[in-house]
């Protein structure tokens, strides 16, 4: 291991809310809000523009909105592209777009899959999305797992440190499936930024963290 590594900024999304770091960021006012509903207001309460965000499916949307937050939450970093990585897991692939396009094929009468859709039916397509707006250029994966699971992450995430220049990384978990959606993401890194020390990076660490939002 080059250094000890250290999560330094957090973002979760479930129930129509939003924690940065810990703390409540932004809450829906809407009751039992559709997931597509809610990351348009997430959005428009980032008070950002990217026209590239209304073509994204939702699970990107879910991604990228939850690394804005992160990125917010962070000071917005100046990052060494070329060494910034992304590691991203969840359950469900990309079934929840995968769907979609199926139901499309199966509509022998109005049979036409869209291209626009048919782009998003892979789960690491949601990397893409947030490397392109970040610039970002590393080393990155997605996996599939049945939950998130703690062990699973320290254990990969630091072996991307060991075998690779990667000096900080946007790692964690993105999971959306027709009504049921979930991110969970984290930044590690090498060094403090902006005057951050962050927690240490460890198995006990980052259970505690996702289980409670509590980036104590």
């Amino acid at each position: 291991m080059k250094k000890d590594l250290h999560i330094l900024g957090s973002c979760h999304i479930e129930n129509d809310k939003i924690w940065v770091n810990g703390k409540t960021r932004y809450e829906s006012s809407v009751q039992d809000e559709s997931p597509i509903a809610f990351l348009k207001s997430a959005y428009k309460e980032l008070g950002i523009k990217y026209a590239k965000f209304h073509k994204m499916d939702a699970l990107c949307k879910l991604g990228f909105i939850a690394s804005e937050f992160l990125m917010e939450g962070l000071g917005r970093p100046d990052l060494p592209t070329t060494k910034t990585g992304i590691h991203l897991c969840n359950s469900s692939s990309s079934l929840d777009t995968d769907m979609r396009h199926q139901e499309s094929i199966n509509d022998l009468e109005k049979y036409y899959p869209s291209p626009a859709v048919f782009v998003y039916t892979l789960p690491n397509i949601v990397i893409g999305e947030i490397c392109i707006k970040n610039k970002i250029q590393g080393e990155n994966a997605f996996f599939i797992f049945d939950v998130f699971n703690a062990s699973e992450q320290v254990s990969l995430i630091r072996m991307l440190f060991e075998e690779t220049d990667t000096e900080c990384c946007l790692c964690g978990w993105v999971d959306l499936l027709k009504d049921e959606y979930e991110a969970f993401l984290y930044w590690i890194d090498v060094e403090p930024r902006n005057g951050k020390q962050g927690l240490i990076f460890n198995e006990l660490n980052l259970e505690h963290l996702y289980k409670t939002k509590k980036f104590v």
